[in-house]
């Protein structure tokens, strides 16, 4: 039986591989093992295909700025200059080009990948020598907005200077400076980049007409007592002549719904004019703002929980001039499973987050509880069979680039990530089988401490009386 497994080199006959005597064949000597030489030799493949996948795809962007480079020498440019930067949403840098003597026009070429958008501002002198304009028209020009990651910009009549800033979270940026004969506008057909026609917007339709001011006042109590509300104050106050207008207020501890409608006056001929408010909410101290409701809709609505009495500044625009203005203040208490240990701050981050999520539905917990600094930490939480859990952070001290959390405990993650000051993110997540639950928290940023904390929710029903699981 060995003898057959084994083949010497010299005889030239290779067997035929199977599972049997792929377990049994052990080199020695001259002896060659085919089975285990095939495998090897597709893993090799295997290897070598995925390297080659993988550099590609990374080379994308690369190979692009190199054929944008030769794009440049083949123009007349002398030199050209290639920097890569990364770059961050808030983050701007500034970038320039000048040309060579008094015919030279300066070029720089931005280039991003296909799905990163960002914008080029240009001086106002410049303006119009880019886009050809007169000066009364060039504030038009003053900003440029990248195409397909692809972004040209050129001046013949002095240095090019621009403030680029990522429309994106994130991305890298290949910049190409050089000095050409001639002006250049684009290079989109040259690298691929061109998105082809825009289809037109279509028409959304006449702006929503306000009911009378009582009427929506109504609605806006009857709402907040179906969903459990202890209290409803009514504020009265009248817009300024431009249609804006403050508002100070001396918050009590708990959840509170601020509901702002202006009312609207009919003219002779039937008419409603078009109303859109729009509103921040800020602590009156810090000046942070809280939450803010930049909707297109007649009212405005902002959420927001404190866990102590807390002056805050309700700020709005877009009512009618010197209108009447009511605020309507729903309260709910705060959730007593939520703890204050962690502070004020963190109590009504959290409260908030979890009320967001959850609305009424009770908890039992915590049932876990982690404190953390910036970067990316993963928590492992045990879980019960058929349990729901809802999860949440919030921070301590400092302030991040925004906040992520994850959790792993089935076949459907559940993810949040909320931009900076969007407030602490929140995830609901069931023991699908598993008796563990990896919880992953990302925040980005310098001295930053946050707490994290889980709660149970109950059985695996009530996952969808609460929302469903996972992000909206």
């Amino acid at each position: 039986m060995a003898a057959r497994a084994m083949w010497k080199a010299r005889s030239g006959v290779l067997p035929r591989c199977t599972a049997t005597d792929a377990a049994r064949c052990e080199p020695s000597g001259h002896v060659v093992d085919v089975c285990s030489g095939a495998l090897l030799a597709l893993r090799l493949v295997l290897a070598i295909a995925a390297l080659l996948v993988a550099r590609s795809a990374s080379a994308s962007l690369s190979t692009d700025a190199e054929r944008a480079r030769e794009a440049l020498v083949e123009r007349g440019a002398a030199a050209v200059t290639r920097k890569t930067v990364f770059l961050e949403e808030s983050h701007p840098i500034v970038v320039s080009g000048a040309g060579e003597g008094e015919r030279g026009c300066g070029v720089v070429v931005l280039l991003a990948a296909r799905s990163v958008a960002f914008t080029a501002t240009l001086p106002p002198k410049q303006a119009a020598g880019l886009r050809r304009l007169p000066s009364e028209e060039a504030s038009a020009a003053l900003k440029r907005e990248s195409n397909g990651g692809l972004l040209v910009l050129s001046s013949c009549e002095g240095p090019v200077e621009a403030v680029v800033s990522l429309g994106s979270a994130r991305g890298a940026l290949e910049i190409l400076t050089a000095a050409l004969p001639a002006e250049l506008t684009d290079l989109s057909t040259q690298l691929d980049r061109e998105l082809g026609p825009v289809a037109p917007r279509g028409d959304p339709g006449p702006p929503i007409s306000p009911d009378a001011l009582a009427l929506r006042r109504r609605r806006a109590e009857s709402r907040a007592r179906e969903e459990g509300a202890t209290n409803v104050l009514p504020l009265d106050m009248r817009a300024g002549p431009l249609g804006t207008g403050e508002l100070r207020m001396r918050m009590p501890a708990g959840c509170h719904r601020l509901d702002v409608m202006a009312e609207v006056s009919v003219s002779s001929s039937g008419a409603v004019p078009p109303t859109d408010v729009d509103v921040e909410l800020r602590d009156a101290v810090s000046g942070e703002v809280i939450a803010r409701d930049r909707g297109e809709t007649p009212d405005a609505r902002v959420e927001a929980c404190v866990a102590k009495v807390t002056d805050l500044s309700l700020q709005f625009r877009g009512a009618p001039a010197d209108a009447r203005v009511l605020v309507t203040d729903a309260i709910w208490p705060l959730p007593s499973w939520v703890p204050s240990r962690w502070g004020a701050a963190a109590q009504a981050a959290l409260a908030a987050a979890v009320r967001r999520r959850a609305g009424a539905v009770q908890a039992r917990g915590p049932v876990a509880e982690s404190l953390g600094a910036q970067g990316s930490t993963q928590v492992a939480v045990s879980l019960e069979p058929d349990r729901c859990y809802i999860a949440s952070i919030a921070l301590m001290k400092g302030s991040s680039r925004g906040l992520r959390l994850s959790a792993i405990a089935s076949s459907r993650p559940s993810t949040e990530e909320l931009p900076p000051g969007g407030g602490s993110p929140s995830v609901l997540f069931c023991a699908d089988g598993a008796e563990l639950a990896r919880l992953v928290v990302d925040v980005p940023g310098a001295s930053v401490w946050w707490v994290l904390a889980v709660w149970q929710l109950g059985a695996a029903g009530l996952a969808s009386e609460a929302g469903g699981e996972g992000a909206p």
